[in-house]
C-alpha cells in the first residue's frame, strides 16, 4: 500500500510539472476560458 501511495504521488508530481510547462509555453487557456465564463455569469447576475 505504501508503494502504491508513493507511485501515485510521483505520478501526480510529474503531471503537475508537465501542466506547468504547458502553461508557461502556451498560456493557461483552460483558466482563461473559465474566467471568461465566470465574467459572463457575473454580468447576467448584475442585470436588473
Amino acid at each position: 500500500a505504501i508503494g502504491v501511495a508513493l507511485a501515485w504521488s510521483r505520478e501526480d508530481d510529474r503531471v503537475a510539472r508537465r501542466r506547468d510547462r504547458k502553461v508557461d509555453r502556451d498560456g493557461d487557456v483552460e483558466m482563461d476560458e473559465y474566467n471568461a465564463m465566470l465574467a459572463r455569469m457575473a454580468e447576467r447576475d448584475d442585470r436588473p
